[in-house]
């Protein structure tokens, strides 16, 4: 590869730019934020709660209407989350990357559904292969781990967006395209932590205040989708 074409290569958007195009996208779309994420959220929220309220022992279970209640409703409710959850994944992938694609424009929920159900295989796949490798490096040694990370942590994004690939692919291409920004993915994931940190600050003394901590931190819930579209209108320049 030439110097040019590494110079072009390593243009990439400081992570603290695109927090404001992100918070656009999340006013614009605020109806399928609420339903691919805030819905989805509380509920877990809720089951939580009840779930916390609960006594596990045996006794209080039978003999407690209150405990026996709690229990069955916080594990109905985060059962109810996991489904959701399973579904969805695909879907949200697709209406953030749209989202990106389209300046703010993204599809319908129906919509998302419908172009992005049938890859709900490959992006799940891509997200327990990337969880199992950044877990096996840190376990190993921290820096495979740090390392990986940064390879792989985009590759459901890939999946989603290039149907075409197969998963060998999508690895391959996100590691080779995430080689030079570096900087740039870890500082998305950082200043992603960071606005969760806020939020438990602001909100994580309440009785429910997941519900903030989570409202916080949508406002970077287009980092990952963004940053995903500068890696690969950056690398399109070589």
């Amino acid at each position: 590869m030439s110097k040019t074409s590494q110079d072009n290569l390593k243009t990439g958007t400081p992570t603290w730019e695109l927090i404001k195009p992100s918070w656009h996208l999340l006013i614009k779309n605020y109806e399928q934020v609420a339903f691919f994420f805030f819905l989805p959220g509380l509920i877990f929220i809720l089951g939580s709660f009840y779930f916390s309220k609960a006594h596990l022992s045996l006794y209080h279970f039978l003999h407690h209407p209150k405990y026996s209640f709690n229990l069955i409703t916080g594990l109905v409710l985060i059962f109810v989350w996991l489904i959701i959850s399973i579904v969805n994944y695909a879907p949200s992938l697709y209406f953030r990357i749209e989202a990106v694609k389209q300046s703010g424009n993204a599809p319908s929920v129906f919509d998302c559904y419908k172009a992005a159900f049938k890859y709900i295989g490959r992006a799940w796949l891509s997200e327990i292969l990337t969880v199992i490798s950044i877990s096996i490096g840190l376990l190993a040694l921290i820096i495979p781990g740090v390392i990986f990370f940064r390879s792989y942590i985009l590759t459901p994004y890939y999946a989603v967006d290039n149907p075409k690939l197969t998963i060998k692919e999508l690895f391959k291409q996100s590691r080779g395209q995430s080689v030079l920004f570096s900087k740039y993915i870890y500082t998305t994931y950082l200043m992603i932590w960071f606005y969760n940190l806020i939020g438990v600050i602001l909100f994580g003394s309440f009785s429910l205040g997941s519900i903030g901590v989570e409202l916080i931190s949508y406002v970077v819930l287009f980092l990952p989708a963004l940053r995903y579209m500068d890696i690969r209108t950056s690398s399109k320049r070589s």
